[in-house]
């Protein structure tokens, strides 16, 4: 997208924040923008570079830090809460939907001969998910 700008365009934005994962991401875009003598609106935070009033930068460069000061504290929570689960024994994530029992039950259907979409309404799964278990029976099953 960024390619194509003309110049005088408007990059029409949702929020800062889904814009780029730091500060000097977000920078770096903002000045391709403006170097292409482009103007940016970001609809949540009601920043418009059109405007000219200086605001606006003085917004993106404030909004942006606490965004990127936001991504680094939700990434350490989620590594704290990681650890911490790890140092009890449990495990994290999204459980599964089935067990290593019917996994088995599942790799032995495929065997047999029954269709992904026989095997995973019978497991109240996926396609995707007995297509993806089946897949990494396989490679497990090849010597490589």
């Amino acid at each position: 997208m960024l390619d194509n700008l003309m110049p005088g365009q408007v990059v029409v934005m949702k929020a800062i924040d889904r814009v780029a994962r730091n500060l000097r991401e977000l920078t770096n875009i903002i000045a391709e923008i403006q170097s292409k003598q482009c103007y940016i609106q970001i609809i949540e935070q009601n920043i418009d570079t059109s405007r000219q009033d200086g605001v606006s930068d003085l917004l993106i460069g404030i909004l942006g830090s606490i965004s990127s000061w936001e991504l680094r504290m939700q990434r350490n929570r989620r590594n704290l809460g990681i650890k911490r689960c790890l140092q009890q024994g449990r495990s994290y994530g999204r459980p599964k939907k089935i067990s290593s029992a019917q996994e088995k039950m599942l790799i032995e259907g495929y065997r047999s001969g029954m269709s992904y979409k026989q095997l995973s309404e019978s497991f109240g799964i996926s396609r995707q998910s007995v297509w993806n278990r089946v897949k990494s029976f396989k490679s497990a099953s090849d010597p490589a």
